[in-house]
């Protein structure tokens, strides 16, 4: 078995080149992100905060209430409901931490709102959503 190295981990550590903070994008900034259920149904959508354009999407930390039985919950935007979360149960309390491939990295070009929907079945009233989306700001 081979033991590889990443292009940044080569650079910084194995060839010893000067460290340019360009190399770690910046620091991680937080969006944080809160919903409380009130109507919500199956199929719907939640605006729950919006992504500035060219920013870099890192981490994703997202909390659950119990939700009910057969409901879903994914993350994503316009372009994709289930861009950094999918479709993942919410039935009990829970969390989930990290974001999908098609969601690490992701850079918008333009300002781009957060969506939480639900599937499955309708949410529990007054159950709630929470969590922080991670971003590093465009320089």
């Amino acid at each position: 078995m081979a033991n590889l190295n990443s292009a940044q981990y080569a650079n910084i550590y194995v060839n010893k080149y000067l460290v340019d903070a360009r190399n770690f994008d910046g620091r991680a900034v937080p969006i944080p992100f809160d919903h409380v259920v009130g109507s919500d149904a199956n199929g719907d959508t939640v605006n729950l905060a919006v992504i500035p354009a060219n920013c870099k999407v890192v981490g994703l930390d997202v909390a659950n209430s119990a939700l009910g039985a057969a409901t879903t919950l994914s993350l994503g935007d316009a372009g994709s409901a289930t861009r950094f979360l999918a479709a993942t149960a919410v039935t009990s309390a829970g969390k989930n931490t990290g974001l999908l491939v098609a969601g690490q990295n992701y850079k918008p070009t333009a300002d781009t709102i957060l969506l939480a929907t639900w599937g499955g079945a309708a949410p529990t009233a007054a159950g709630t959503i929470s969590g922080v989306l991670w971003v590093i700001p465009a320089v």
